[in-house]
């Protein structure tokens, strides 16, 4: 049976942290871009990196990934070391040759763009994506907004994620919820899933909503390997 990979983002909280791990969580996100909403201070993350090792000291616990986008190299690694961070994510525009000078193992964020052809657009992906595989960096896809960094929330081309899914891995992401996560990962089987706004109430992360987003998506994934 395929394991869907799933990433919990824009945790803010001790309890929304503990709600991901206890629901099997494989990555649970923080939030170091400065002009986003999930903004968090290190000093918090932290304490919840801290106390979820504690919680959870086995090693079955979620990897603790911070998200950083066209910021310093230095400010990257620093804060990833000050927080005891498992990996980076890096969500802006940065080359796959930046992403190899952090210290921790990289996702790094695709965006799919709207503005071209779908074959065109596949093509560029597909080369993204051979590049990361060569790399062992895992990519992350999701929606193209010149105004957003750090996550958009925005559904894209679902049809062009299914023909990418053929032949790479990637963490679809993007305008993922309780109510579509079923027809996503039916329609475009994709090797993991990334959430934060569908986990959301008021725009806080909410711990009820992150066991139940994780328990359909993974009964979705036990009825595709059944």
């Amino acid at each position: 049976m395929s394991t869907l990979q799933t990433k919990i983002c824009g945790i803010r909280s001790a309890a929304s942290a503990f709600a991901a791990a206890t629901a099997s969580a494989n990555y649970i996100g923080f939030n170091f871009v400065t002009s986003s909403k999930r903004l968090i201070e290190a000093n918090e993350a932290k304490t919840i990196v801290k106390a979820l090792k504690e919680e959870y000291p086995n090693l079955n616990r979620p990897k603790t990934v911070g998200v950083f986008a066209n910021q310093p190299l230095l400010y990257i690694n620093s804060v990833a070391e000050y927080c005891d961070l498992d990996m980076v994510q890096l969500s802006g525009n940065e080359p796959f040759a930046f992403a190899e000078r952090v210290t921790a193992p990289t996702l790094k964020a695709i965006k799919v763009e709207t503005n071209t052809s779908r074959e065109s657009e596949l093509k560029r992906l597909d080369q993204l994506a051979k590049l990361a595989e060569k790399k062992d960096i895992l990519i992350i896809l999701d929606k193209y907004d010149p105004h957003l960094q750090g996550g958009t929330g925005q559904i894209h081309d679902w049809l062009l994620a299914a023909e990418l899914a053929k032949h790479h891995l990637f963490l679809l992401s993007g305008g993922l919820n309780i109510e579509n996560i079923n027809e996503a990962i039916l329609s475009i089987r994709p090797f993991g899933i990334d959430v934060a706004s569908g986990i959301e109430t008021d725009g806080q992360d909410n711990a009820t909503k992150i066991t139940a987003f994780l328990n359909a998506a993974q009964l979705t994934n036990e009825g595709i390997n059944h």
